[in-house]
């Protein structure tokens, strides 16, 4: 059921973003840029919906310890 919950939740935004992506296809800058809008706004519901379902911190799209650290 959590599956779902999350599935679903990532599923609305993507397509109400591929159905706002297609009406601008004219215009690559602005698709460009409500796509991108797009991803950081699934990442986003995604974490939020896993926080609340699973209880838990989603340390799969945690900013902390995504970029390495530098040698040295």
């Amino acid at each position: 059921m959590r599956l779902s919950k999350q599935l679903v939740a990532v599923a609305v935004v993507a397509f109400a973003g591929g159905a706002i992506t297609g009406a601008v296809q004219g215009n690559a800058f602005l698709a460009l840029v409500i796509g991108v809008a797009t991803a950081v706004l699934a990442v986003f519901v995604y974490a939020r919906v896993v926080r609340w379902s699973e209880r838990r911190a989603p340390v799969e799209v945690a900013g902390k310890g995504a970029v390495p650290a530098s040698p040295g």
